[in-house]
């Protein structure tokens, strides 16, 4: 049997640090700790210690990260959740149902106005027992940028599959180099911290985009520039100087990831943005660009007419207060890759 209680972050570091390790993973260590639990802006992470009460030793957690969002009528707190894990022999739907109710208790209390979550396939079976405010999709839209993989896989032959990759990345190219940027759109790299420009862009933007993360220059500092677990470029687009979007993303050998990608409401200024970062993904070599984001995010058409093709979705639970009387659910929710708890 086991009973659930909220942590305390300086006193039990020690056993929330050796269960993410244990169970998610093992080079997790406390500079992660630090800056995931500690030094987020937007407030420090609450976490929720499963206890076996037969011996008192620590079998699991959850943990919530604290995200300040704009609504069309007000801005609010809320969190994402994540690092969700039970030792094995706790694994059954009963001690992860008693554990997840914990958290969610505390959003019906109303101590947040709402939650989200990307859950895992062994998740969903719990996620599907509690009351769902929506159940929606994160999409995971993909443009290749070098055929090599694909035609390795059909043509075993290395000479004649070096070949057909030549004319298969060069069509490639051509396809791509002849997307046009606006001339009236500066898209260059961002080197250094963010500034207040970003923070001014975020409260100017934000209220329109439904429900959206404030994206202050603080926040984009903790979370991709100053993050000790992956390195993140980003890419500015300006017209006459003054910051009308960004973009986000990194690289994993030869794969690239659009984390965030955040700007007015101008669709030139947003393709621009991406035809300018393809443009670079390929001049490095880099095999295919994926963007996930939620099936109902308003670019995912932008992004089907620039030759993105939709592949496998993930479930995106959200979830607020009974309390809240601002309607969550007649807003859209502008979800990202960058959007999750790490």
């Amino acid at each position: 049997m086991i009973e659930t209680r909220p942590a305390d972050l300086k006193n039990d570091r020690s056993e929330i640090i050796e269960l993410v390790q244990r169970h998610l993973d093992p080079q997790s260590g406390e500079e992660r700790f630090e800056w995931l639990y500690l030094d987020n802006p937007h407030g420090p992470a609450r976490v929720w210690l499963a206890i076996d009460l037969d011996n008192r030793s620590v079998v699991g957690m959850g943990a919530a990260f604290p995200r300040k969002v704009f609504t069309q009528e007000s801005e609010r707190t809320g969190w994402v959740l994540g690092d969700f894990c039970l030792d094995g022999r706790y694994r059954s739907l009963g001690p992860a149902l008693q554990l997840q109710k914990a958290i969610l208790a505390e959003v019906d209390a109303g101590d947040v106005s709402f939650c989200y979550d990307f859950p895992s396939k062994s998740m969903m079976a719990v996620l599907s027992r509690l009351r769902a405010a929506s159940m929606q999709e994160m999409v995971r839209m993909v443009m290749p940028l070098r055929v090599d993989l694909h035609v390795r896989r059909f043509v075993a032959n290395r000479v004649s599959a070096s070949v057909l990759s030549d004319v298969g990345n060069f069509g490639l190219w051509i396809l791509t180099r002849a997307w046009s940027v606006s001339s009236s759109v500066e898209v260059d790299s961002h080197h250094g911290l963010c500034g207040n420009e970003f923070s001014r862009l975020a409260k100017e933007i934000g209220g329109r985009r439904g429900v959206c993360v404030y994206r202050s220059a603080d926040y984009l500092n903790w979370r991709y520039l100053r993050n000790p677990l992956r390195e993140y470029h980003l890419l500015t687009a300006r017209r006459n100087g003054r910051l009308d979007a960004y973009a986000v993303y990194a690289c994993n050998g030869d794969e690239a990831t659009l984390h965030d990608l955040f700007g007015g409401d101008d669709p030139t200024v947003i393709k621009s943005l991406i035809i300018r970062l393809v443009h670079r993904l390929v001049a490095q070599g880099v095999m295919s660009l994926t963007v996930p984001l939620l099936a109902t995010h308003p670019w995912l058409s932008l992004l089907e007419s620039l030759w993105f093709r939709r592949r496998e979705s993930t479930p995106v639970f959200l979830y607020w207060s009974r309390t809240v009387h601002v309607g969550f659910s007649g807003e859209p929710w502008w979800l990202m890759q960058g959007d999750r708890d790490s």
